[in-house]
Order: C-alpha cells, then structure tokens, then sequence
C-alpha cells in the first residue's frame, strides 16, 4: 500500500484561498437572482419598507396576477416562443448543414467559404446598412425580420465544424457503398450520432433568441409583434406605471404599491423559461463544446 501523499501547507492555503474566492463568485452571481425573486413574492408593506434583504418578507402573488392580466405580457410573451422556437429551429438547420459541408476534406470551396465566414466575425456593414437592407427585402416590420438576418452564428458554426471534422470517415464511406446520398448520409448517420453539438448549438442559438432585444426594436414598428424583452425594457426605463396595468381605473396608491414588485416579477418571468433549459442540456452541453473546441 503507497502512502497517502500528504499536502502541504502551501498547497492548504492555496486551496483555501480559491475555494473561497470560487464561493463569493457564486454568492455575488446568486445574490442579485435571490433578491430579485424574494422581492416579487413578499408582501407590497414589506417591499415598500426596504425590510427585504435576502428572504422573501410575507407572501403575496398579486404582482405575478396583475401582470398576467396584461394582454401586452401575454402577446409579448407569445411572440417570444415563436420567435425562440422557429428561429432556433431554423438557425440550427442552417448551422448544422453549413458546418458540416465546410467539415468535409472532398469540398473544394471549403477553404475559401471558411474564410469567407470568419472575415464576417470581424468586420459587418453596420446598423444603418442592415436596416436598409431588410427594408429593401421587403421584412421590415415582419416577424421574418427576427429569425432570418443572422440566422447563423460564425462562432457556433466553428465549433460544430470542428466537432464533424472529428467524425469517422469509415461510417461516411461504408454508407455511401450501400448506396446512400450525401443528404441521407447527414440526416440518417451524422445526426443520429452528433446529439451533443445539437445540443450545443440549439442552446446557443435558444438563448440568442430569447434574449432578442435589439433587432426587434429596430424592425418591428408594431407593438403586437414585439416580443416580451421589449416590454421589459419599456417598464424598467419608463417611469410611467400605464405600461404596467391593464385596467386604468386602478387608483394611483394601488399602482405605486405594486409597481416596483411587478417590475421584480416581470424580470423573473423572462428569466425563468430559458434557466430551466440549462439542466436538461448540461451534460450534452459540456462534452459537445470540448469536443468542438478541442478536435480539429
């Protein structure tokens, strides 16, 4: 039997160290998340009095029941799953086949559309430009203005190219021998056994897209279009509360007693959804970016 190799006192301290700075880097990440979601649950007498610290002080749901009353919360929160969903949906179609192309070694414009790609990650037309741009298309103030302009990220595809390149050339051959086309190739084989860039870039792709902020406020004119961080936006700038209520004969100390917890609330609303995605694709998550980072 060897020896348990003991540390040393050095080796003590420098493990201390870290695990403490590594325990106040997550308590300043999780503090603002905590206190965010214990002032849209506390009572409105609580919140109004500065009594909540950490906790939730009382209990009320009255801030989440208002907002759920509001027919631009529900119309911006719509228009936020369709475009997460079909933009990541498309996105990720775009990506994947993209990336896999510009993977394969028989390509003879695979150099050249690989550069082509990266010279963008550096250099863009501009905002000015990108405007007229969907205006001369024909998308401005269309929900197609959100999910085609930047349907593909270079960053992501560079990694799902790097992730393919790694795939075995002996599974692509023994197909094509059994009489399968490039695209049956891709989508019965490659697909099937790529779960964890899939998962990657999806969640890339997701996040973007339920963070879309920006463009929306630059191409959609009509409010109905907008998605929800528009309104989020709106209510946390605007120190008007007419954005926050549905119904106007509210009386102005009911309005002043919830608007700062609704505004709480609102931010836990658009934040939620795209959190609860994080533990269903973390594994797959992990190992497709080391091996899309790593393998070449």
């Amino acid at each position: 039997m060897k020896k348990r190799m003991k540390k040393t006192w050095g080796e003590w301290i420098f493990d201390i160290v870290k695990w403490l700075l590594m325990a106040l880097a997550f308590l300043l990440t999780l503090y603002p998340f905590i206190y965010v979601f214990s002032m849209s649950l506390s009572s409105q007498e609580a919140v109004l009095a500065n009594k909540v610290v950490l906790f939730p002080v009382g209990f009320s749901l009255k801030a989440y029941q208002t907002l759920l009353e509001n027919n631009n919360i529900l119309t911006g929160y719509a228009n936020t799953i369709f475009y997460t969903v079909a933009g990541t949906l498309y996105s990720t179609a775009v990506t994947l086949l993209g990336a896999y192309t510009l993977s394969r070694q028989d390509f003879i414009f695979r150099n050249f559309l690989t550069k082509f790609f990266l010279v963008t990650m550096y250099f863009n037309g501009g905002m000015v430009t990108s405007f007229l741009l969907i205006k001369k298309l024909g998308l401005y103030n269309t929900r197609a203005a959100i999910i085609l302009p930047g349907a593909v990220s270079v960053f992501t595809m560079i990694i799902a190219i790097s992730f393919f390149k790694s795939f075995p050339e002996s599974l692509i051959e023994a197909a094509r021998i059994d009489g399968y086309n490039e695209l049956r190739i891709f989508a019965s084989i490659v697909l099937k056994t790529s779960r964890s860039i899939i998962a990657v870039v999806v969640l890339f792709y997701a996040v973007d897209k339920w963070n879309t902020y920006f463009n929306a406020i630059l191409y959609l004119r009509d409010a109905a279009k907008q998605p929800i961080q528009v309104f989020l936006a709106r209510v946390l700038s605007n120190n008007s509360n007419s954005l926050m209520f549905s119904d106007s004969s509210q009386n102005m100390m009911e309005q002043s007693t919830l608007v700062l917890q609704m505004r709480y609330a609102l931010i836990m609303i658009t934040m939620i959804p795209i959190m609860m995605v994080y533990p269903f694709a973390q594994k797959h998550l992990i190992k497709g970016a080391m091996l899309g980072s790593l393998k070449g």
